[in-house]
């Protein structure tokens, strides 16, 4: 690039590319750790959980998803039991230490609408529906970004590709 594309104030055209390039793929590359912190203790804070002690009381809307789950590593029985509707038995256990994963514990549809009372034999947690919606929401966005960055990662070595090409094809044989 000569020094007139410099003197008008314009940036060269492949430097501006680059730029674009390392700022897209570092956000890229830096959203996996973040979003895997994130995602990893997305149970943990309160938000949208109940404890359940022995007893605790919990409204959802009729086949919205509720979860239970719990912290030891034995099987525990949890009944819960709607206002209005049946009550229904679920045995929890935590899988953390196995090679499953996904959610630890049950994750059900609400056969039932408004107030229910869950009674577990132990300590216990409601998950209640907007848990599952920001878990969705940081799951996805991971997903956007993690791929903007992997397509900036290869847009950059393309152009790098095309660039020495096309310094090999300007520069004279030499022999």
């Amino acid at each position: 690039m000569g020094e007139a594309a410099m003197v008008a104030g314009k940036q060269p055209k492949i430097l501006r590319w680059f730029v674009l390039w390392v700022v897209l793929t570092a956000l890229g590359l830096l959203w996996l750790p973040i979003s895997l912190l994130v995602m990893g203790t997305s149970h943990v804070g309160g938000y949208g959980q109940i404890p359940v002690a022995n007893t605790a009381r919990f409204e959802v809307e009729q086949g919205e998803e509720f979860g239970l789950r719990t912290g030891v590593d034995t099987l525990i029985d949890c009944e819960v039991r709607p206002e209005a509707g049946e009550a229904r038995s679920f045995s929890i256990m935590d899988h953390r230490h196995s090679r499953r994963g996904g959610y630890d514990g049950v994750v059900q549809p609400a056969w039932f609408n408004g107030a229910a009372t869950v009674t577990c034999e132990q300590e216990a947690v409601v998950d209640l529906p907007k848990v599952f919606t920001r878990d969705s929401v940081l799951r996805n966005i991971s997903y956007v970004l993690m791929s903007a960055g992997a397509a900036c990662l290869l847009f950059g070595v393309f152009r790098l590709w095309q660039r020495g090409r096309r310094i090999k094809r300007a520069s004279p044989a030499t022999f």
